[in-house]
């Protein structure tokens, strides 16, 4: 299995992935997203009792790289728990999109 850092590089180029399909006069660093999309994760992972709950939903880091979850790392990425769908929802709070006016994200 790939160390955490692994998974924080795979992230990452699936952030990379999505951003060059886009084009905006701001500089977004791709950390920054990535961060978010945890924190947005985790979240959603607090309402819903998912695995999260366990460890950093509930303020007990599990210690994987960058403070990111590991069950982020773990998920897919598509569908409505899928990294992207996270990916997506950060960038729009980092634009400062309400995501409601602009898609719907179910």
């Amino acid at each position: 299995m790939p160390g955490a850092c692994s998974y924080f590089k795979k992230k990452n180029i699936e952030m990379i992935l999505i951003c060059v399909r886009f084009h905006w006069e701001e500089i977004i660093s791709i950390e920054e997203i990535v961060s978010n999309a945890n924190s947005i994760f985790l979240q959603d992972q607090r309402a819903s009792g998912g695995d999260a709950t366990k460890c950093c939903a509930n303020g007990n880091p599990c210690g994987s790289a960058a403070g990111i979850c590991l069950h982020f790392y773990d998920s897919a990425p598509s569908g409505r728990f899928g990294t992207i769908n996270y990916f997506l929802r950060a960038l729009l709070k980092i634009l400062r999109i309400d995501e409601t006016t602009v898609c719907s994200i179910s």
